[in-house]
């Protein structure tokens, strides 16, 4: 049951809306918050992934993906209220921080020279590129996404100003070195999971318009 909180006070703690809840009580007490906004400022609240009790199947299997992600992902099956969404976020806050090239769409190592993406790998030919810190990120991908939304597609809008080609990166390269997220997976569209299964297998994600790669 979504249960209200209420605000105090002007410069107080507003704390939104409650979503999932672990226990068996029907959703009728408040385990997990959705957002707090302290002073104008929106930080969203994980749960902690050390606080989930049970469920240790599901935790070992995303804590070995977290060890080793040539594994390739874990399904997760169960009812609404058990705590499949807390988990994968919480677990996803557990992680160090990751280096990344300051700008890039891909999150590309600046460590790993050989991985760098075409773009980094133009602007930045021998030389050492600006990187920054940051938390792994938790990629949410909607049931309603299509096929260009996912794995990118040409920037149409660039092609028709500029008369050039440009590629524009899709879901798959926020999340990469992240997690990708899909609930409700049996709704998705079976060529886009035929999509994430090719990508999570190859580790690659080769996009083509015409026969030619981008």
């Amino acid at each position: 049951m979504d249960t209200p909180l209420p605000r105090h006070g002007r410069r107080g703690i507003f704390i939104g809306i409650v979503c999932d809840c672990i226990c068996d009580c029907n959703g009728c007490c408040i385990f997990i918050i959705l957002e707090v906004e302290f002073c104008r400022i929106k930080k969203r609240f994980v749960y902690p992934f050390t606080a989930l009790l049970g469920q240790e199947k599901m935790k070992k299997a995303l804590l070995l993906n977290a060890v080793n992600p040539r594994l390739g992902g874990v399904l997760i099956r169960g009812e609404k209220g058990t705590a499949k969404s807390t988990a994968v976020r919480s677990m996803a806050a557990l992680l160090p921080e990751i280096p990344v090239i300051a700008g890039c769409s891909y999150q590309c190592d600046p460590f790993q020279p050989r991985k760098l993406c075409i773009n980094c790998r133009a602007a930045y030919n021998g030389e050492t590129p600006p990187l920054i810190w940051r938390r792994v990120q938790v990629i949410d991908l909607p049931v309603s996404a299509t096929e260009d939304r996912v794995v990118g597609s040409l920037d149409f809008e660039y092609a028709v100003k500029h008369g050039g080609r440009r590629f524009e990166p899709g879901l798959l390269a926020r999340a990469n070195r992240g997690i990708l997220y899909v609930d409700e997976v049996n709704l998705l569209d079976d060529h886009l999971v035929d999509l994430l299964l090719d990508a999570a297998a190859l580790g690659v994600n080769l996009i083509g318009e015409g026969g030619d790669l981008l």
